[in-house]
């Protein structure tokens, strides 16, 4: 009789313990879940507005429906990439001593790192050399067409540089590089 009321208690024991780590696995996973889906809002967040300091040179008027957060996330996201694009094209002319021809010749220099990732929309962004020390990254966004008209460059040159825009769709980060080399450590070459 003995022996059987130490086996039952063993068994609850083990049983609640059981049901203890369970729950512990439970909470820990609803607390990851609620850890992503706050990550993704914030980034959602931040993403937009990356995506409000897009300037529109359609001179069209504004929709007549504010874009969703989803729509001005993935702007935000190109807006981004872009401008990371931008150091990783000031760091090949640093190296080279001209700006790169195209994403394909950025990407080629760097073999050990990661090559440049798709636009938001899954298509291959644009780069176009401007003269010796302007550039344009372009997304090609819901027009999945990262080539610009020459009329929309001319467009573009009439910009400041160092400012992100948004032309038929497209958008644009336009670059520039200052002459001086020099310039970029905030000093002057004797």
């Amino acid at each position: 009789m003995e022996h059987n009321y130490m086996r039952r208690i063993f068994v609850w024991t083990i049983c609640s313990l059981a049901i203890l780590a369970l729950g512990f696995v439970l909470l820990w996973l609803k607390l990851g879940h609620d850890m992503d889906v706050a990550l993704q809002e914030e980034l959602g967040h931040r993403f937009s507005t990356a995506a409000s300091q897009v300037k529109v040179l359609d001179g069209a008027p504004e929709p007549s429906q504010p874009r969703s957060e989803r729509d001005r996330a993935l702007i935000g996201q190109a807006v981004v990439a872009e401008v990371l694009m931008g150091f990783r094209v000031a760091g090949y002319q640093s190296q080279h001593g001209a700006l790169p021809t195209s994403i394909e010749a950025l990407d080629a220099t760097e073999k050990l790192r990661q090559l440049s990732p798709p636009d938001p929309w899954g298509n291959p962004y644009g780069l176009y050399p401007e003269g010796t020390n302007l550039f344009l990254i372009v997304s090609g966004g819901v027009t999945h067409n990262a080539r610009l008209t020459e009329e929309e460059r001319e467009k573009l040159r009439k910009q400041p540089a160092g400012h992100l825009y948004q032309l038929h769709g497209k958008i644009i980060f336009e670059g520039g590089l200052p002459d001086d080399p020099q310039e970029n450590q905030g000093h002057k070459a004797p």
